[in-house]
């Protein structure tokens, strides 16, 4: 099974350091291309970054609600807040005006 494993690969004349020293395989026939070696690397590559790409959607919603969630608090924390300060001052101005 040795012979199914990708080669090594010549990093002599490239000073970065890579993840792995092994080069991809060109794939020489249908048969090397369906053996269990193969497909076990390769079979899930799509899905993966299908499970990325959705994780990263759903991360962007969530943080589209949450700042929509702050942003109507903040909004009605203000409405609030001015329609105190409103009643306060209509029950200052009543007040003098009935005391007088």
């Amino acid at each position: 099974m040795h012979h199914l494993l990708p080669s090594p690969k010549s990093t002599c004349y490239n000073l970065r350091t890579l993840g792995h020293g092994l080069s991809v395989n060109p794939i020489k026939s249908k048969l090397h291309k369906n053996t269990f070696i193969t497909r076990l690397i390769f079979d899930d590559c799509y899905r993966f970054f299908a499970l990325l790409r959705l994780y990263c959607v759903s991360l962007c919603l969530f943080a589209f609600i949450s700042f929509l969630y702050v942003f109507i608090f903040v909004l009605l924390f203000v409405f609030y807040v001015l329609v105190l300060s409103y009643h306060a001052f209509d029950v200052i101005v009543l007040y003098t005006v009935l005391n007088k």
